[in-house]
Order: structure tokens, then C-alpha cells, then sequence
């Protein structure tokens, strides 16, 4: 796997796991509309902080 590939192998699993540690925390979201039919929850957004702040590191 080339430089770029690990980074983002390393992003996608900090991000999932912030999804996956709040699994069972599902009635205690906080969920904001985006748009018609479009939903984002506070977890959304730190999974995606997450990934972000990864692929800045590095």
C-alpha cells in the first residue's frame, strides 16, 4: 500500500470507530435536519471531525 492508501485506510477507521463506540447510544443522538429527508446526528459530524483531522496530520 503506497503512503496516501495507508492515510486514508487510517482515516476511514478512526471515523468508523467513533460510529461504531456510539452504536448503542442510538436514543441519545442528537439529530438535526439538513435538508428534505437529509439528517446528520452529532456523532455524524465527530466521526467525520475525526477523518478530517487524520488526513490534516498527515
Amino acid at each position: 500500500m503506497n503512503a496516501l492508501q495507508n492515510v486514508a485506510v487510517m482515516a476511514a477507521r478512526r471515523g468508523g470507530a467513533i460510529l461504531i463506540r456510539n452504536l448503542n447510544k442510538l436514543d441519545k443522538l442528537k439529530v438535526e435536519k439538513k435538508g428534505h429527508n437529509d439528517f446528520v446526528s452529532d456523532v455524524d459530524r465527530a466521526a467525520e471531525a475525526a477523518v478530517i483531522e487524520v488526513i490534516r496530520n498527515h
